[in-house]
């Protein structure tokens, strides 16, 4: 929400442009969406403007992760621990890794 001034704020009141952002979680070949419609509810004025991953100033989806990938972390002695081969898609579910 940003107030009169164009400045963020968290006070509804306040409030007199909204601003929703879509965001992926995980990366898709193509945009997000192409299209998009907004129903303002109520008699309150309100202009709408939906900027789509296609136009200037939206943002595209980066091109999908693929392969394989292992993490790599450092313990307080220093010593250099490495996590099984995962695949690109692997679940952030089924990732654990223990490192002593």
């Amino acid at each position: 929400m940003y107030d009169q001034a164009g400045v963020l704020t968290t006070t509804s009141n306040l409030a007199k442009k909204y601003v929703y952002t879509i965001r992926l979680m995980r990366r898709i070949t193509g945009f997000s969406f192409t299209t998009a419609s907004a129903l303002p509810i109520g008699a309150i004025t309100s202009t709408i403007q939906i900027v789509k991953p296609s136009d200037e100033g939206g943002v595209a989806s980066s091109a999908p992760l693929t392969g394989k990938f292992t993490i790599q972390c450092k313990d307080k002695n220093d010593v250099l621990h490495t996590s099984p081969v995962m695949n690109f898609d692997t679940s952030d579910e089924v990732v654990r890794v223990t490192f002593l």
